[in-house]
């Protein structure tokens, strides 16, 4: 079996391009023989958003690189980490156009939600419909997704994301310091976008600090809109909040793990339109860390409500200080719920269950095309 894959891997640090790296990992394991093609339209996280003329020469690159390994290598199936923006949607056709022109079979891998939205879209139906419909195998990284994606094509697999935390030393132990005589910490960690839900936090965050004075708020991540990182910073100002809030900035390696390890509670707030299956969930089960998240995506999937954590309506923050008071307020129900976390990612994402379940679907691929 031989395999193109075409996706990012970090710069920028987010959840698709470190799963491209992830995924090369288990392919790795698997034994599998691949070839990678750099998808590097975006090369920050402000470009992600945004259309830069550089772009298309970066498009040119990687299509004559991906045409150039299909010809030469030849190929069983390209897996194509497929965008969930419309400004992402046209250049990922193309390719994949081509690549089916040329007899390769396309894996579409999913990392985000919003396909259907662009499918009402006139052009966008023309395109799906010409290029992917009824031609490609699907990855989707939960059930709870398959409504986003099933008018593309009914050959759907799951395979969940996972943190490869073998590869990664310093993340071997992920057992939670226990530091007496210290505030508790409320840790959030993000790309800054408006729409990953800072700002929520910080308006319910503030209803906890009126009332207390022992909670901090950890935020970690680099912004990516200058206007927001304002707003945020005007907040903080105009709200008496900067003794309780630290803004630490991006974060990586070290600096990440001891935040995780010397934090007591994850909020993550999103009503991003696009959140799947957020990798940072992950991290903090794995650190047994009860999570307080937006019920929206899958991450319902990773936060089982009243039992690892509480799924809050998006935008309710109401909701979202009363159930981040419930675990402050509680050391027991704190510690049963990150012991329950840690065991599920242990049982369903770690990366010896990601690397079986990858193994499996591509074999079984394989056997279906060749049979």
């Amino acid at each position: 079996m031989k395999v193109v894959i075409v996706g990012q891997i970090p710069p920028p640090h987010h959840g698709s391009n470190i799963m491209t790296s992830i995924f090369m990992r288990g392919f790795d394991r698997n034994d599998f023989d691949y070839k990678l093609i750099n998808k590097e339209f975006s090369k920050s996280s402000a470009e992600v958003e945004s259309f830069h003329p550089i772009k298309i020469l970066r498009l040119i690159v990687v299509f004559t690189k991906a045409i150039y390994q299909i010809i030469t290598y030849k190929p069983d199936m390209m897996v194509y980490f497929f965008s969930a923006k419309k400004m992402g949607v046209v250049p990922d056709m193309l390719i994949l156009y081509f690549s089916r022109l040329l007899g390769v079979h396309n894996i579409l891998y999913i990392h985000g939600v919003g396909h259907k939205k662009i499918y009402k879209n006139k052009i966008f139906k023309f395109l799906y419909d010409r290029v992917l419909r009824g031609k490609c195998t699907l990855i989707i990284l939960s059930e709870t997704l398959r409504p986003d994606v099933n008018f593309i094509s009914e050959d759907v697999y799951v395979l969940s994301n996972t943190i490869d935390i073998e590869q990664d030393g310093r993340l071997s132990t992920k057992t939670k310091k226990c530091l007496n005589n210290r505030p508790l910490v409320i840790l959030y960690l993000s790309n800054l976008i408006r729409e990953k839900g800072l700002l929520l936090l910080l308006k319910a965050f503030k209803k906890i600090d009126a009332k207390r004075d022992d909670v901090k708020l950890v935020v970690g991540g680099g912004f990516s809109d200058d206007d927001f990182k304002n707003e945020v910073y005007e907040y903080i100002n105009n709200n008496d909040l900067a003794e309780s809030v630290i803004m630490k900035g991006p974060v990586y390696g070290d600096e990440k793990d001891g935040l995780f390890q010397t934090s007591d509670i994850f909020a993550f707030p999103s009503y991003y339109s696009v959140e799947a299956f957020p990798l940072v969930l992950l991290e903090a089960i794995s650190y047994g860390l009860p999570v307080v998240g937006s019920d929206v995506g899958a991450i319902s999937d990773i936060i089982e409500d009243s039992r690892t954590g509480f799924l809050v309506n998006p935008n309710d923050i109401e909701a979202l200080a009363d159930k981040l008071s419930i675990l402050l307020n509680s050391k027991e129900i704190r510690e049963s719920f990150g012991l329950r976390a840690k065991n599920k990612f242990v049982s369903s994402y770690s990366f010896e269950v990601y690397t079986e379940q990858q193994r499996n679907i591509f074999l079984e691929i394989y056997d279906g095309l060749r049979g």
